[in-house]
């Protein structure tokens, strides 16, 4: 066996971003990757056990590739760049919806019917999270119309006209601002055409980038932060957006919760009304 106070010299290979991420850690705590071996090394000499847990994530490799995706995104500015456009969509939407509701609810064209619907659209939070992505609002007006479209009044034909139009708008911007933004030059799966198809594949590409980086986020939040630690580049706009979003799609909940039970409520009202009925007719 060696002497005690003999050194010797160890070397080995390590992926160059665990090893960049470790030393950055260590640096901050005042330690070298050196020093910090010795201290691993020393553990298990003395306890004769390796000092960490040892298990096997099956899950690791798929992490991985959908990290390394997300990192991509982020450091080449793709993420911030689908961010601003969406944010700029979902404002146009927001803001224009909101002020035709608005307009429609002090109406005194409006039927009662009508107003209750926009109303309940105003203040339950469905606005706000359909503004979240273009594929949200498309859906949102995929749902909304048809609702106001079977109420029989006069002006629902026009209501209906007017929110289309909005959605239109919605999608001409959202494409207009994919068309000149940086994420053209920065991600090989986009095309440059007039098209709506190719149009539309670049703001659903949009959307991807975002929910990419989010999911890795949300799903390897461990995995992706080492690829950052001690880096110009950082994830705090990203955790922004996740808390955001998180934010937006709870108070959407407990709004559709509240609709839910209301209309059980008046559900169970009806069923009570119709038995009331039968038992007076016998």
């Amino acid at each position: 066996m060696a002497d005690r106070n003999e050194q010797s010299m160890i070397s080995f290979k390590v992926d160059s971003v665990v090893k960049e991420s470790a030393e950055a850690v260590l640096a901050g705590s005042g330690l070298n990757t050196s020093a910090y071996l010795g201290m691993c090394l020393r553990k298990l000499a003395q306890g004769g056990e390796v000092p960490f847990e040892l298990k096997v994530d099956s899950m690791f490799w798929i992490g991985e590739a959908k990290v390394s995706k997300a990192v991509t995104y982020i450091k080449s500015g793709a993420f911030h760049e689908a961010i601003a456009i969406q944010t700029e969509v979902g404002k146009l939407f927001e803001t224009e919806i909101e002020k035709l509701f608005l307009k429609l609810v002090a109406s005194e064209e409006t039927g009662a019917k009508s107003k209750d619907i926009f109303v309940d659209q105003l203040t339950s939070g469905f606005i706000p999270a359909a503004a979240t992505s273009t594929s949200s609002i498309r859906s949102y007006t995929e749902n909304i119309i048809p609702l106001i479209s079977s109420i029989d009044e006069p002006s629902a034909d026009n209501v209906v006209s007017q929110i289309r139009d909005i959605a239109n708008q919605v999608e001409e911007k959202a494409a207009s601002l994919v068309k000149n933004s940086k994420i053209i030059d920065l991600i090989e799966e986009t095309t440059i055409g007039n098209n709506t198809e190719e149009l539309r594949e670049n703001v659903e590409l949009t959307e991807s980038i975002i929910e990419t980086v989010l999911d890795a986020y949300e799903e390897n939040r461990d995995q992706l932060a080492m690829r950052f630690v001690g880096s110009e580049f950082g994830i705090e706009e990203v955790a922004k957006v996740s808390i955001k979003r998180n934010a937006i799609m709870k108070y959407f909940e407990r709004a559709q919760k509240k609709a839910d039970q209301k209309k059980n409520h008046e559900f169970e009202q009806g069923v009570m009304l119709l038995e009331a009925l039968n038992a007076s007719n016998r």
